[in-house]
């Protein structure tokens, strides 16, 4: 059992780190070890003949991380403190609105856009698909996924795979969240 001592240390460390950046890789592991975050992923589908094809990428600083460093993975982002809209609660949404009203993701989609893929906006407005609870090699998260589509002129960062043969170095539950989006990609039959 940890003292009420140690549980002040902590508490004054973690007041220490800005909430408008990550936290050190060595920290993010072992709060995820014992809490659930908040992961958001953006599955970028397109049509390309008669076969779907997802956009899938290494992420840029992440060859040391011990669980995901040299896997491909779909565009995505943890959520931060700093992620909070201020707007939400005037609304009056409900929880359902409120996973669909993808305004109120609007810094970690700029994250992903920005960092991850270096394009600046989506071809059309995310789609949310669902959510999901799943235990990963780091711990435990809970992932909000969003069907998007890349602008024909833009040229993100990865390469396209078909969903039906996916690379074996793809982040174990990322087949989860590519089955789901592909799904409704197909009920949708979403313009690429």
């Amino acid at each position: 059992m940890i003292s009420a001592e140690n549980v002040k240390l902590v508490v004054s460390l973690l007041g220490e780190f800005d909430s408008q950046c990550p936290l050190p890789a060595d920290v993010f592991h072992a709060v995820e070890r014992i809490t659930a975050l908040t992961a958001i992923e953006t599955v970028f589908l397109k049509k390309n003949q008669d076969k779907i094809e997802v956009l899938l990428l290494s992420r840029p600083g992440l060859s040391e991380d011990p669980y995901y460093g040299d896997k491909l993975n779909s565009p995505g982002s943890m959520l931060r403190g700093s992620d909070a809209p201020l707007f939400v609660e005037a609304l009056g949404l409900c929880d359902q609105e409120v996973m669909e009203e993808t305004a109120i993701y609007e810094k970690p989609f700029r994250r992903i856009l920005k960092c991850e893929l270096g394009i600046k906006q989506f071809g059309a407005k995310p789609k949310f698909v669902g959510t999901m609870l799943y235990l990963t090699s780091r711990g435990l998260e809970h992932v909000v996924i969003f069907l998007c589509v890349a602008r024909k002129e833009d040229s993100p960062r990865g390469a396209w795979y078909n969903v039906e043969s996916l690379p074996k170095n793809l982040v174990e539950h990322h087949h989860l969240l590519i089955k789901k989006a592909t799904d409704y990609f197909k009920v949708l039959k979403v313009k690429s």
